[in-house]
């Protein structure tokens, strides 16, 4: 049953005209059966600065704001999702997506290296090279918009997933026999493996191990073996036997991880160089630290002498060594 939901400033409203006394129901019916006073109402309006285009009756000020509510959501509606759209698979042809032309912008010329601050003289940001690949996928008729923080996030994606494969590479999968199997395995761990290997695998914070994929180059074997043994001389029949031959790898030794030792040996000598550097550091801080401990002595004795302290009892304080003077 209807009630009548009296404004807080009913009774000092005069309602004078049948039109001002009259009940009106609230718009929020059927969840609220409360009347207001249409003069009680005119008054809630007059209260409020933000009432264009209210014109549902509201029983107080709690009603009130929801009806205003209501009528903004309604003149500005906005998405309550945003649609996520895959990276491979949202350009206008199947070979033409935003990671494909991402991976087609990360592998021309030193534009990688730039990102990752190779050409730290330029002033340019991730951030602004980012916008450039922006722009670059857009060219490229990919109609999802990026941002270039989604561009940043997707590069250190691949970044990772590469360094995953190439760990996995250098830990378990030299064991791998069967091509395929080494293949697959790799994939799966970072899918655009091959497509990056070119401007990755000089990275120090990916050091992937290199695949023997090159074409083996007759001359620069034969120049080589002219200097070696008996036994290296005699495998350079061999090794002149496959030219001609196509330089597509067709087998698991195409595929072939350069062995461990190789890296190992990198790694000991960035090392050591490291060790030699940490060295000479600390070296050089022992040094200035002797010489400040000096400076301060002299200091404190002079200070000494001029407050009338006797010599003997300088000595006796802060007495000199004479490794200290050298």
């Amino acid at each position: 049953m209807a009630s009548l939901r009296k404004w807080k400033w009913c009774e000092k409203i005069v309602k004078e005209t049948p039109d001002a006394a009259a009940l009106v129901q609230c718009s929020n019916s059927p969840k609220c059966g409360d009347r207001i006073h249409q003069a009680c109402f005119l008054d809630l309006l007059s209260k409020n600065d933000e009432t264009e285009g209210v014109c549902a009756a509201a029983c107080g000020k709690r009603r009130f704001n929801a009806v205003l509510k209501a009528l903004k959501a309604a003149d500005n509606p906005v998405s309550t999702s945003k649609k996520r759209v895959a990276w491979h698979n949202d350009g206008p042809t199947p070979s033409i997506s935003s990671v494909s032309c991402l991976i087609d912008w990360m592998t021309t010329s030193s534009k990688h290296s730039r990102y990752r601050g190779g050409d730290a003289q330029s002033g340019e940001t991730k951030s602004t090279i980012a916008g450039e690949v922006v722009r670059f996928i857009s060219s490229c008729g990919v109609t999802t918009y990026r941002t270039a923080k989604d561009i940043q996030s997707k590069i250190s994606s691949l970044e990772q997933s590469f360094k995953t494969a190439a760990d996995w590479l250098g830990a378990t999968g030299q064991g791998v026999q069967d091509e395929k199997c080494l293949r697959d395995a790799i994939l799966s761990r970072c899918p655009y493996y091959y497509d990056l290997y070119d401007i990755m695998n000089d990275r120090g914070s990916t050091t992937p191990l290199m695949l023997n994929t090159d074409a083996i180059d007759v001359s620069e074997e034969s120049s080589t073996d002219d200097d070696s043994d008996d036994g290296s001389t005699s495998n350079e029949g061999d090794v002149s036997s496959i030219e001609g031959v196509t330089t597509e790898p067709t087998g698991i030794n195409s595929d072939a991880v350069v062995p461990r030792e190789n890296a190992s040996a990198i790694e000991t000598q960035a090392r050591i160089a490291e060790s030699t550097a940490r060295k000479h550091h600390f070296e050089a801080q022992a040094e200035s630290c002797e010489l400040q401990r000096k400076v301060a002595l002299l200091r404190e004795r002079h200070k000494l002498r001029q407050e009338g302290v006797p010599p003997h009892e300088i000595e006796a304080l802060l007495p000199i060594r004479i490794p200290d003077l050298e």
